[in-house]
């Protein structure tokens, strides 16, 4: 009996053999088994795939459960969800990468936009060494040097102020040309014209603008100047009333007669109240323009509301905002403006410009319009880098909106918005590995977004405690 099985031990070890043949193989350098992806486009979960991530890129998805692997590292996705890493298209880094890339990192923002840095003298090289360095550090997608405004009680150190009679051509363009600007950032104190006139230069030297919408400037006059992006949902309100051209008219003659400061108080104070009055037909028309001529909304208020609106922030435990791994400069300056209070008046307006913008989102939900999920991160003030993204889109869902609105305002919206779907945006083949493992579905609560499992940055897995205990070591230093 015993020789008979042993002349079939030749015939089964063929069989084996052939059936481990015949298995798909599944070869990458890194590879997750068993995975919930979470499908951007379509707002649905797709069970049990197989991701393989080769180099830096998405080289295969497979849903097969019978397979050989060949791979440097595997991880194993049974229950867990993968969703693209996430962008943050408002921050200010201003030379405290040191202080501030751990923790974009550690809290799953692969991807950040960066609107004002005028003590990088060549943003053009910066983003690019950024970019082709290793390491954790985000993707840097676009970049604006500086701001440009127009004369004001108190501009910005760094911007560039426009007075009259200056070439614009000379003063913004080539500037913005030679230093590597991808846009021109337009401040709130330009008047109309000036607007107009950068706008006009701008479209013939072929470069963007995006940024503020200056009190005097009508949202439908922006957009029809080329502007692509539209920051702090500022603005909005006051165009969706029946009483837009009477509201911009008082606009003009406060800025006329008692200066560009008080003319910034009045548009604060008509955009909030605005959402009393608010027309339904305007409100469709406006949703209507943003979509066909591509402009893009951009939050970067959430956070800073809430600050406002629970001030003084004593509700917070500065622990949990991670300001003890800050260099000493930060701490100081953030623990102070959380602690700021608020006088009576404007804490009314506060709360009526914060429902305005929470409907806001739930009218770019309903009307399908793409908008940026921002924070306005800076160490001018104590929105911390990461951790206020999911700060912001969680205040977002407490405002009705639905998650995977949400969810798409900080992957697949700006994706859009910097024509590179192609690139970033969704899991899918072909597309760069830059990703979260979570252990949360993000479309049945957003709060799951920030329950990150694994962060897959450039192709290379980082467990989150990992990320964790880098950040709160690597974060003390002061810029030089």
């Amino acid at each position: 009996m015993k020789k008979k099985y042993l002349k079939l031990l030749p015939f089964l070890v063929s069989l084996i053999f052939l059936y481990a043949c015949k298995q798909p193989v599944l070869k990458g350098d890194l590879i997750i088994t068993h995975v919930n992806v979470v499908s951007i486009q379509d707002g649905e979960i797709i069970p049990n795939q197989n991701i393989v991530i080769t180099g830096d890129k998405i080289s295969q998805i497979s849903s097969s459960d019978n397979f050989h692997l060949e791979a440097d590292s595997v991880t194993d996705g049974s229950g867990l969800y993968i969703i693209p890493g996430l962008w943050d298209m408002h921050v200010h880094v201003r030379q405290y990468e040191n202080s501030f890339f751990p923790r974009f990192i550690a809290y799953g923002v692969t991807g950040i936009r960066d609107m004002f840095n005028p003590v990088i003298d060549s943003i053009g090289k910066w983003k690019d060494s950024v970019n082709q360095a290793n390491g954790l550090a985000p993707r840097i997608g676009l970049v604006a040097g500086r701001v440009v405004d127009g004369p004001q009680e108190r501009n910005w150190p760094g911007s560039i102020v426009i007075q009259e009679g200056d070439d614009i051509r000379e003063k913004v363009i080539e500037v913005a040309n030679n230093k590597g600007y991808d846009f021109i950032k337009v401040y709130s104190g330009l008047s109309e014209q000036q607007l107009e006139e950068i706008a006009a230069e701008a479209k013939k030297a072929g470069i963007p603008i995006a940024g503020h919408l200056p009190p005097p400037v009508p949202i439908e006059k922006a957009i029809a100047l080329g502007q692509q992006s539209i920051e702090h949902l500022e603005g909005f309100n006051i165009s969706m009333t029946p009483d837009t051209d009477e509201l911009y008219a008082d606009i003009h003659h406060i800025r006329d007669s008692l200066g560009v400061r008080a003319s910034f108080n009045t548009f604060w104070d008509m955009d909030a109240a605005a959402i009393d009055n608010r027309d339904p037909a305007k409100v469709k028309i406006l949703m209507n323009l943003l979509k066909e001529k591509k402009v893009f909304p951009c939050t970067a208020s959430f956070v800073m509301s809430d600050q406002q609106l629970n001030s003084p922030y004593n509700k917070v435990d500065l622990g949990e905002l991670g300001l003890q791994h800050y260099p000493d400069s930060l701490i100081n300056l953030y623990t102070a403006r959380l602690q700021r209070t608020y006088p009576e008046e404007l804490m009314e307006s506060f709360k009526k410009a914060n429902r305005g913008r929470q409907q806001l989102i739930l009218d770019f939900e309903k009307y399908e319009v793409p908008f940026l999920a921002g924070t306005d991160a800076s160490p001018t003030r104590p929105v911390v880098p990461g951790l206020s993204l999911h700060k912001e889109l969680q205040l977002m869902q407490a405002g009705g909106a639905k998650p995977i609105t949400i969810l798409r305002s900080a992957t697949w919206y700006p994706a859009l918005f910097m024509n590179a779907i192609d690139t970033y945006g969704s899991v899918e083949e072909g597309k760069m590995a830059d990703l979260l493992l979570l252990n949360g579905n993000p479309l049945e609560d957003i709060h799951n977004a920030e329950n990150i499992h694994t962060v897959i940055l450039k192709g290379k897995g980082y467990p989150k405690k990992e990320l964790t205990r880098f950040a709160a070591t690597n974060m003390g230093s002061e810029p030089e």
